[in-house]
């Protein structure tokens, strides 16, 4: 009848998260509805060479951090007017991937060597280096698709508990909630692929 969508109905709105002119877009066009947002959930990730791990996005940055970060930072807050309305949600869903934490039993029994765990703060230095630099270090073949994806969700994490501390502190937005959700092993070709070596 023209007067918009059924109650009951989806409607389902293309975005790309590999493209922040797609994101803004997408951010654009929700905030024209004037509706309120409920609940936000950034559950898109891209993992492993197979999804184009290590590549860079036409904005310059590795696609993983993009993705799974990045995107997901510029849609919360470019829907954050919407979210307020009624007190929405926003859902991150991380991974233990990004998780990890060192366990120093001596090899072989150790998991995971404490310099190969995400951090923040190493990723984020070298995520902001050149693009000349980093385009030469992908190359090489110096970047590891599993590690670009552990410090992408370890940054989606650290992001969601900082963000639900600054919502709360605002009487803008004290009613929005930000919070991390591991769903566990996916048997899917997503899930799957995690236990694949290097």
């Amino acid at each position: 009848d023209g007067d918009g969508p059924r109650p009951g109905s989806v409607q389902i709105w293309p975005v790309d998260l590999n493209a922040f002119q797609s994101v803004r877009d997408f951010g654009a066009r929700y905030l024209g509805t004037e509706h309120g947002l409920d609940v936000l959930i950034h559950a898109a990730a891209t993992k492993g060479e197979q999804d184009g791990g290590c590549a860079l996005t036409a904005d310059g940055f590795e696609r993983q951090l993009q993705t799974n970060y990045l995107s997901p930072f510029l849609l919360s807050r470019l829907l954050m007017p919407a979210l307020a309305k009624h007190g929405g949600r926003i859902v991150h869903v991380v991974c233990q991937a990004g998780l990890q934490v060192p366990d120093y039993l001596p090899w072989p029994l150790r998991r995971t060597h404490p310099s190969d765990l995400p951090t923040v703060h190493t990723y984020m230095d070298e995520q902001a280096q050149s693009l000349k630099r980093r385009s030469r270090k992908h190359h090489r073949g110096e970047c590891s698709p599993l590690e670009e994806y552990a410090n992408s969700k370890l940054a989606l994490a650290v992001h969601s508990h900082y963000l639900a501390r600054r919502l709360n502190k605002s009487p803008k937005t004290n009613m929005v909630t930000s919070v991390a959700v591991d769903p566990g092993a996916l048997d899917n070709d997503f899930g799957r692929s995690a236990s694949k070596p290097k």
